[in-house]
């Protein structure tokens, strides 16, 4: 019977049954001329007299198996879809920016911040006709700014959702069943 010779992965394969330790010897007989003969045909040229170049074939008769799975393709989030078709992203922004209020160069990502060089230079508030009095207004602000951040942690957590596959309505059907079972544990405790 014919070896199965693979030129790609320099792989041979015999597929026939062995009974006994002499059969083992006897087939490494019998197949090894023919390897090196089906190598032997890979030969493609002879530099100087002691280079011997082989040329492996695309020809894959053996399908290896991979470690791990092919990675399933992410969907992409709505900022990445918006990114790809409205914004053109500018490769180069400078690092540095000039700023009025210090009247010099300040960075652009960085501890001195323009953002933060405004906020020291507002110490004062003055009040409007409309606003209250007696409230704080840096608590205000600082309020304010707290519900941005869990807003846009909110945005986030839906947009990881929908890339994921799982609808807002999925969330807030087990919100529901968690809050029935808190209530029932409640009532039993009491």
């Amino acid at each position: 019977m014919d070896i199965d010779f693979c030129s790609h992965h320099l792989l041979a394969y015999d597929n026939s049954i062995i009974n006994d330790e002499n059969e083992i010897k006897a087939k490494v007989e019998q197949n090894l001329p023919l390897i090196f003969s089906k190598i032997n045909k890979l030969q493609k040229e002879k530099e100087d007299e002691e280079d011997i170049i082989y040329s492996v074939t695309n020809d894959n008769i053996f399908n290896m198996p991979r470690y791990s799975r092919i990675p399933k393709e992410k969907k992409k989030t709505k900022w990445q879809l918006f990114a790809e078709n409205k914004l053109r992203m500018k490769k180069n922004k400078s690092g540095l920016i000039y700023d009025k209020v210090s009247k010099g160069w300040v960075r652009r990502f960085q501890k001195k911040q323009i953002k933060l060089n405004e906020q020291k230079n507002n110490f004062v508030h003055e009040y409007k006709n409309k606003e209250d009095i007696y409230e704080d207004p840096f608590e205000k602000e600082q309020e304010e700014k707290d519900i941005k951040k869990m807003k846009q942690k909110m945005r986030e957590l839906k947009n990881k959702f929908d890339q994921k596959g799982i609808s807002t309505e999925d969330i807030k059907y087990i919100q529901r069943q968690k809050r029935k079972r808190e209530n029932l544990i409640d009532n039993l405790k009491m």
